[in-house]
């Protein structure tokens, strides 16, 4: 009996062991595209939108970004250059002149977001990458 209830005790306390260093399977960064629709003729710098997001992990990591594609070259930029932000990504207007119902209905990028942390000698290791679609419908004013 005391034999049946040390192997007991043991394999209860190995899956134990298991269970608890098993991998945690949740995604670290969450995020999906971002759909947004503003007037035409906005001012330089302008804030398009927030992209919601949220990072996963009980590790300090920050967000890394980078524009990968543009329907329209140099239309948006990214808030905070893309390098060791915290906050959520925005979108800002770069060149106002594209931003015109009449040439362009629609912009479209496509952005590349990574959750990174740094090591001391400041190089990175990223923990997870999403790739999403930036969708900005225009209005269309009455000129």
């Amino acid at each position: 009996m005391k034999t049946t209830f040390k192997i007991l005790l043991i394999c209860l306390s190995i899956l134990w062991l298991n269970s608890s260093c098993s991998k945690d399977d949740s995604p670290i960064l969450i995020i999906d595209d971002y759909f947004t629709t503003i007037d035409e003729n906005p001012i330089s710098d302008q804030l398009i939108g927030t992209i919601p997001s949220e990072l996963n992990s009980n590790r300090e990591l920050y967000y890394s970004f980078t524009i990968i594609s543009q329907s329209v070259e140099k239309a948006i930029i990214l808030g905070n250059g893309g390098y060791f932000s915290t906050e959520m990504i925005s979108i800002y207007v770069n060149d106002e002149t594209v931003f015109d119902f009449e040439t362009n209905t629609v912009i479209m990028a496509t952005i590349k977001v990574n959750a990174v942390s740094y090591k001391l000698d400041f190089s990175q290791e990223i923990h997870d990458t999403k790739t999403i679609t930036v969708t900005v419908n225009l209005n269309d004013l009455a000129d």
